[in-house]
């Protein structure tokens, strides 16, 4: 988000750095650090851009089939790395690339600058909330209610058995898809 409004104290060349293979503690740990939406899933390759020794900048991302999925891209906190995107996305295999973002954040002009088509768009998304975490409501799909719940009502509806349990809903602004043809 400071990216966003141009609020980072520090801005390096991404020419100025070195790309570097990560592990996934590394990743999952800078991502914790510096990414809105936190650490990445399990089975997340990583690459990173290192200045004077420092990580300034990762790209987490997996292979699936003949696609490279990028899911996590981001810089270390008040830090701008002009470039950094480019140059890692230039290093990654795979003449397909696709990726995600989230309408309540960006607008995804990342992408589109970088040659990106959005291909689909989601207005909305439901997500859960307990007041201490957000879920993705692909985690309480009616038919894991039952083994997930305290208190389950088959005749009730996923949101009303959530509700039920405590837990409150919350619909965000949708997501975008995105695919680049290399």
């Amino acid at each position: 988000l400071l990216n966003s409004l141009n609020h980072n104290n520090t801005k390096l060349d991404a020419r100025k750095c070195i790309i570097k293979d990560i592990d996934w503690n590394t990743l999952s740990s800078f991502c914790a650090d510096n990414h809105i939406q936190g650490s990445p899933g399990k089975n997340v390759n990583g690459k990173g851009l290192m200045y004077n020794e420092t990580l300034v900048a990762v790209i987490g991302y997996r292979i699936i089939e003949d696609v490279t999925v990028i899911n996590r891209f981001c810089s270390l906190l008040n830090h701008n790395v002009r470039g950094g995107f480019s140059k890692l996305l230039n290093s990654l295999s795979g003449s397909i690339i696709k990726t995600y973002s989230s309408n309540d954040i960006s607008n995804g002009n990342l992408y589109s600058s970088n040659g990106f088509n959005c291909i689909k768009e989601f207005q909305h998304d439901l997500w859960y909330t307990d007041y201490n975490n957000m879920y993705n409501r692909e985690k309480f799909m009616k038919n894991k209610l039952p083994g997930l719940l305290e208190i389950y009502d088959n005749t009730k509806t996923e949101i009303e058995n959530m509700l039920i349990n405590g837990y409150d809903t919350i619909y965000k602004s949708g997501t975008k898809t995105w695919i680049l043809k290399k």
